[in-house]
């Protein structure tokens, strides 16, 4: 028996707007998940889906504009298209001297004139980086960071200091002689770091002795001038 033509204009336009003749099934709980059915230019199948004369398989997605805001859509065949809002792209700041982005919030060091520079990703729309020293000391080349150790002679060469990074905005340092001991098998006594004595030499000469430590207990001594 064939139809009659009502009944064949009908199923066309089933066809044709596969989606509207699609019972509504989306939950409020859908909706509540930002879940957006997009209009009837679209149509869908059991082997893909097609919007504005694109087609795509089944899982596919891809992003499209509906009423201002930007949407990604996923094809789920018969079960229609199914689109959400575009998470918004996170902000980052590109650093020049690096030559790789951060995000915002994200700390870094960066080399600059000689130093080491903490560097934060602040953002505020258009990638601004701030950038200090102040956390830092530097001395003899080396970078160091706040509670950092190091060791140097004293300026007069005749003992060893040790250093520690204070900061203070300013970085400031401070140093002391070397908690070390040298030990003077002729006088029999021990010594700390930077203490001098004088003792016997050969009989006949007297010297002045230092002790320097270096991590080896090392003693220099120099006979005096008359």
């Amino acid at each position: 028996m064939s139809s009659s033509p009502i009944i064949r204009v009908l199923v066309v336009l089933c066809i044709g707007t596969a989606v509207n003749c699609m019972p509504n099934r989306k939950s409020r709980r859908q909706a509540h998940q930002g879940e957006t059915r997009i209009p009837s230019v679209s149509s869908v199948s059991q082997d893909g889906c097609i919007d504005n004369g694109q087609m795509y398989n089944i899982n596919d997605q891809w992003e499209r504009s509906y009423l201002g805001t930007m949407l990604v859509c996923t094809c789920h065949g018969v079960a229609g298209i199914k689109c959400k809002t575009k998470p918004e792209a996170e902000e980052t700041c590109y650093d020049k001297i690096n030559a790789r982005s951060y995000l915002v919030g994200e700390t870094y060091e960066r080399p600059k004139e000689g130093m080491i520079w903490d560097c934060t990703c602040i953002g505020s729309g258009r990638g601004k980086i701030s950038c200090t020293i102040a956390n830092r000391c530097h001395e003899g080349g080396e970078s160091y960071k706040i509670g950092d150790t190091w060791k140097r002679p004293h300026d007069t060469e005749s003992y060893m200091l040790e250093c520690v990074c204070l900061g203070n905005g300013k970085g400031e340092w401070t140093c002391k002689p070397v908690a070390e001991r040298c030990y003077d098998n002729t006088a029999g006594t021990s010594y700390v770091v930077g203490e001098t004595w004088e003792k016997p030499y050969q009989g006949w000469m007297i010297v002045d002795c230092t002790c320097l430590g270096e991590g080896s207990g090392r003693i220099t001594c120099t006979s005096r001038r008359h």
